[in-house]
């Protein structure tokens, strides 16, 4: 976050080609994916990259390992809450199965 902002992210990061691809956990608050970031993570993506590959190569097993640093940080009191920049937002519409699979 910010950019990418919506339910089919990583759908998203491959179609416009992007060079990294990540994550972010954050703070719900009343937007959509607004929140202030507690923690994120990125990596590149490749060339030949399809949206399961990198879910299974980085997205999953990174999402866990973030997961339990956040609730670590959050239960020594030590979460960070930094707010989103509003440079670079994008809002993208959630992708169905159908639609994504006529995207070359």
């Amino acid at each position: 976050l910010p950019r990418h902002r919506g339910a089919s992210a990583i759908n998203w990061t491959l179609i416009h080609g992007d060079k990294k691809a990540g994550f972010s956990i954050f703070w719900a608050d009343d937007g959509l994916d607004t929140g202030p970031i507690l923690l994120q993570r990125e990596c590149d993506v490749g060339p030949n990259e399809t949206l399961d590959s990198l879910y299974n190569r980085f997205l999953y097993p990174e999402g866990i390992k973030a997961m339990a640093e956040a609730v670590q940080l959050i239960a020594d009191g030590k979460a960070p809450s930094i707010p989103q920049p509003e440079e670079g937002a994008t809002y993208e519409p959630m992708l169905k199965k159908k639609e994504s699979v006529q995207i070359n």
